[in-house]
């Protein structure tokens, strides 16, 4: 597995955790469908509020879950560059 494969399956597994958390617990947001770049950013930004125990935990943990994929999509978007310096610089390209 590269490295782009194991930031992949990460985001994948983040994104389905925080989409559990937010379709199974009321914090406000509708996640019947896809997020979008934006509502990630938002999350992300999330503070603690004075709820209920274990809306607190599911809200601090949807933020800690959409910063870490807005990281790994850097880190993503990073790697695709590399590559593609790479592949423009070797013997094999066009």
């Amino acid at each position: 597995m590269t490295a782009r494969d194991s930031m992949t399956t990460d985001r994948t597994r983040c994104v389905n955790a925080r989409t559990a958390l937010l379709r199974s617990n009321d914090l406000g947001l509708d996640a019947r469908k896809a997020l979008s770049r934006t509502q990630i950013v938002d999350i992300s930004k999330w503070r603690s509020r004075n709820e209920e125990l274990s809306l607190s935990i599911a809200r601090g943990e949807a933020a800690r879950l959409a910063k870490h994929v807005l990281e790994l999509d850097e880190q993503l978007a990073d790697n695709e560059h590399q590559l593609t310096e790479l592949v423009h610089i070797s013997e094999a390209a066009p």
